[in-house]
């Protein structure tokens, strides 16, 4: 019981931080639900189901409704994989759906100083989240490590909640971007040597960090590069349903 609980919670999306939705306004959002056994549903370039075929969309992609005609959806994608824009249908011939509205709430619009979503006595942004476990494939996890450390070190972390998982769970856990060492004399424990312990679980891979662990090594130009990073790790992951 315990473990179904949990699968329904991390079943939940929070993709209310993505900028895509922090423009302002309110969006009409839908979930792709189909083409799980084809690797996403068919996208057209135009309204016309006989318009040129574009690339798949993948199946659990956040998308935004920017014309809806009859059952074909012109859309822009928030989340996952696939055109950046296109059109789809709403569902087969034979009724199964395709895609489904993905919330019925407004992302708040900015507030006077142009801050999106922190409007006085509001939360900053409404989450955006379907009760309903994952249905189709497995759940996806990204496990982002702590500083300094590497994906063994992480792997080690969260066995107790892989094994609680098991095969119900896909779990993307990538390395950060920054080479790491050690600062002489130090007092700041993310600078200090590890732990024979810590060097061990590590199994020989090199430390790592998102940052420089010192304010005065980084710069716009590290912190671009660790986005860009993280970006690109969300890009070849996507769907991802939960991050720890």
């Amino acid at each position: 019981q315990g473990r179904s609980h949990f699968l329904s919670l991390i079943a939940c999306a929070w993709p209310s931080h993505d900028p895509q939705l922090m423009s302002g306004g309110q969006k009409s959002l839908w979930e792709v639900i189909g083409g799980k056994d084809k690797g996403g549903i068919v996208v057209r370039q135009g309204q016309d189901v006989t318009s040129p075929l574009l690339e798949r969309l993948s199946t659990g992609a956040l998308i935004e409704e920017r014309a809806l005609v009859g059952d074909r959806l012109h859309y822009s994608l928030l989340r996952g994989a696939g055109p950046a824009e296109g059109w789809v249908s709403l569902k087969l011939a034979s009724g199964k759906e395709l895609v489904v509205r993905a919330n019925s709430q407004a992302v708040p619009p900015p507030a006077a100083n142009g801050t999106p979503g922190l409007t006085t006595g509001s939360p900053q942004l409404l989450p955006i989240c379907r009760a309903d476990p994952v249905e189709g494939r497995k759940i996806r996890i990204l496990a982002l490590h702590a500083v300094p450390a590497n994906s063994n070190v992480m792997k080690f972390q969260v066995a107790p909640l892989r094994q609680l998982l098991g095969k119900e769970a896909e779990w993307i856990i990538p390395d950060a971007p920054t080479p790491w060492s050690p600062v002489p004399g130090s007092t700041n424990p993310t600078e200090q040597e590890r732990t024979e312990g810590e060097k061990l679980i590590a199994k020989g891979k090199p430390f790592v960090q998102w940052l420089p662990s010192s304010s005065a090594g980084r710069s716009e130009a590290s912190a671009a590069a660790c986005a860009e990073h993280l970006a690109e790790v969300l890009r070849a992951a996507a769907p991802v349903d939960a991050v720890v």
